[in-house]
Order: C-alpha cells, then sequence, then structure tokens
C-alpha cells in the first residue's frame, strides 16, 4: 500500500510540474496554429485590423490591443487613418485616446464572428481604482455608441494593488476584465481572487528577466521545461483549477517572429554594446526568431486557456505545418514515450499479465459450468 501510494504521490507531481506524459495528439496535414487551437484559445496581440485579414476569422478567438498597439496601428495605413479621423470627429466624455481605440477595436470585431476584443485602461491610472473603473464605463459608452455587442467587450487592467480593486468592482457589476501586467504568482492569486474573467503572464518579459539575472548569453532560449515564463504560466493555471477559481489563464508577451534577438539587444544602449558583449560569451546554437517564438508558444499547449500573440507570429504559425507530431501516435512513437515511463511500462505490463491471467481462468470456469448444464440437459432428455 505504501508503495502504490508513493507512485500515487509522484505521479500528481509530475501533473503538477507540467512534465508532458505522452505526446500531443496531432493529425496530418495540419498547421501549427490548428494543433495549437486544439488545447488553447488564440487571439490576437494587435490593433490593426488590416494585420490578420490573411488570418481566417474561424482561427481566432479574440484580440488584445494596449496604448503601444493602437498608437502605431493609428498610423499604419489610408484605412486606419480614416478609422482614427473619424472616432476624433465624434463627441462624447471618452478621451480621443479610448475613442480612437475603440473605433480601431469595432473594426477588429468585424473581422471575427464571435470574438471578443479587449481595450487597455490608461496605465496613468494605475493607482487609482476609482479612475480605473470610471474609465472602464466611459469605453463602454462608447463601444455601445458605435454599435458593438458589450458582451463581446472586455477591458484590459494592470495587475496593481489598485488596479485589482477595480477588478473586484468592475467584474462584480458584470464587466468583464482581463488583468494584464501579471508577472508573479501573487498577482495571479490575487487577480483569481479579485475574480477576474481572464489574466495574463508575461512569459515573454518574465524570461528576459531572468536572462538578464542569470547573466546568460545573447540569443540563450529557455528550454520549455525551464523557462520561468512558461512555469509562471503553469503555476498559476494550477493555482486557479486547484482552488477552483473560476479565471481562465492567458499567455501573452511571446517574443514576435520580427523582433530583434536576445534581451540584450532590447535593453542596453546600443546593438553595438550588444554586439560586443556577445563577443565575449559561448554562445549557444542560433535559432531564428520565428523558430524562438513558436517554440514558447507551443509549450504553453495545457498550460494555460489562451495565448495571445502578434499578426506575424500567427502568420507564422498559420504557414508552418506541424511534421513533429503528425506521426505522434505512431507505434514507435508511442513505444518509445511508454518505454521512458519506467512505472507506468511496469504498470501496464503487470495489470495486463493479471487481466490476461484472470481471462484464462474466467473462460476455464465458463466453460465447466456450460459443460455441467449440456450434462444435466442430456440427463433431462434422457427421462
Amino acid at each position: 500500500m505504501g508503495h502504490a501510494l508513493a507512485c500515487c504521490l509522484l505521479l500528481l507531481a509530475q501533473l503538477r510540474a507540467g512534465i508532458a506524459l505522452v505526446p500531443p495528439l496531432s493529425h496530418p496535414h495540419e498547421s501549427l496554429l490548428q494543433q495549437l487551437k486544439r488545447t488553447t484559445s488564440v487571439w490576437a496581440d494587435t490593433a490593426d485590423s488590416t494585420a490578420i485579414k490573411g488570418i481566417p476569422a474561424s482561427a481566432l478567438d479574440g484580440v488584445t490591443t494596449n496604448p503601444s498597439l493602437v498608437y502605431a496601428a493609428s498610423a499604419s495605413c489610408h484605412f486606419n487613418q480614416d478609422v482614427v479621423r473619424r472616432a476624433l470627429a465624434q463627441q462624447g466624455e471618452a478621451s480621443a485616446v479610448d475613442r480612437v481605440a475603440c473605433a480601431l477595436g469595432i473594426q477588429l470585431l468585424s473581422h471575427m464572428p464571435h470574438g471578443r476584443v479587449c481595450t487597455q485602461l490608461d496605465m496613468r491610472l494605475q493607482h487609482d481604482s476609482a479612475g480605473m473603473i470610471a474609465q472602464a464605463y466611459r469605453i463602454l459608452d462608447t463601444y455601445a455608441k458605435g454599435g458593438a455587442p458589450l458582451p463581446r467587450i472586455m477591458v484590459k487592467v494592470p495587475a496593481t494593488w489598485a488596479g485589482l480593486q477595480a477588478t473586484r468592482a468592475l467584474e462584480e457589476d458584470g464587466v468583464r476584465c482581463l488583468v494584464t501586467l501579471v508577472t508573479s504568482l501573487v498577482q495571479a492569486t490575487a487577480a483569481c481572487d479579485a475574480g477576474a474573467t481572464i489574466l495574463a503572464t508575461y512569459v515573454g518579459r518574465v524570461g528576459d528577466w531572468h536572462k538578464r539575472a542569470e547573466g546568460k548569453p545573447e540569443g540563450f532560449v529557455w528550454p520549455a521545461a525551464s523557462d520561468p515564463g512558461v512555469a509562471l504560466t503553469r503555476a498559476a493555471h494550477l493555482l486557479a483549477r486547484e482552488r477552483r477559481y473560476a479565471t481562465e489563464i492567458m499567455g501573452a508577451s511571446f517574443r514576435s517572429v520580427d523582433q530583434k534577438t536576445g534581451a540584450c539587444v532590447r535593453n542596453c544602449g546600443s546593438a553595438r554594446n550588444s554586439d560586443r558583449r556577445a563577443e565575449r560569451v559561448p554562445q549557444q546554437p542560433q535559432l531564428s526568431s520565428a523558430v524562438r517564438a513558436r517554440t514558447q508558444v507551443l509549450a504553453m499547449r495545457g498550460a494555460c486557456d489562451h495565448v495571445t500573440v502578434s499578426p506575424a507570429l500567427l502568420t507564422d504559425l498559420l504557414n508552418t505545418d506541424a511534421p513533429a507530431d503528425a506521426d505522434a501516435f505512431s507505434e514507435a512513437a508511442f513505444m518509445a514515450a511508454l518505454a521512458a515511463d519506467a512505472a507506468g511500462a511496469s504498470v501496464l505490463a503487470s495489470s495486463a499479465a493479471g487481466f490476461e491471467r484472470d481471462t484464462v481462468h474466467l473462460d476455464a470456469a465458463l466453460r465447466t459450468r456450460l459443460h455441467a448444464r449440456d450434462v444435466e440437459e442430456e440427463a433431462r432428455a434422457a427421462l
């Protein structure tokens, strides 16, 4: 009994640690995006509706925006500039920033038949819960005046203490909130406790911090099993499920396909400085930014409920076949995975042998009874 209990505890520990016990099931000729969507809701991280026109509407479950993305979209093309001009011409209590963000959000909604759009609150209000609550209602009013269905609108609230108090009040009033900037488990716990509909962990940025803190070389790529951002997301997901919170977990802040590689390039004074540092540090084999971003996103399968990624990464996932998992349940792949799990293989073998033995005994017993019945019926017939 003690050994069986130890095995059960070991299995539970593996599950809690996020260890993959079996390879992910896949289908031939599917893209990585299709593979990801079978376990995870996929959102686009953009404010530019023209950037997702090449993505099938059915592939998207929602769109997350933020002021940086709104700023970029507002000057990106003539279409968006026309949207901005019309938004600025409107009257109302909402600020110009909010009017533009909502106008772009309405365009994003038109690309998705059922998805949601999330508009971020002003980060300058991050320590002002009353101010955030008031802004949230102005945003909803602006969306309503633009004809947007409010059940498809979410507000994005920062995971500051004031933001979490605002989240609690808004959620209690039926306003759906996505708590963003979650970079620690305590924030995730508080967001769940506040009743947030979704919380978003900053996977890439958490990983970048640990790279710098641990002195990792430029271009270093965390293995999925030890990526700190992935670990945070898995821990938040496990926390929400174990404590039966309704909050869903989203992985965000992935490294885009078109981003420069390595935390040093993004944070040093210039690329030249990071190049000199790189000369002094042994390098890992270099992977393209597309491969790194793709690997990190796919590591989120089963670790969270949603992911939000850039249009460039969405396109990459859509256009990349999934050869690695296409034969994940071929006999060879299955046997290799099973052999790697000593306990699983042993228990399977012993259990199968036991069932086989008992089947032989049952078959023999039934044959004996059938023979006895036949003998009894023949005896009756002879009377």
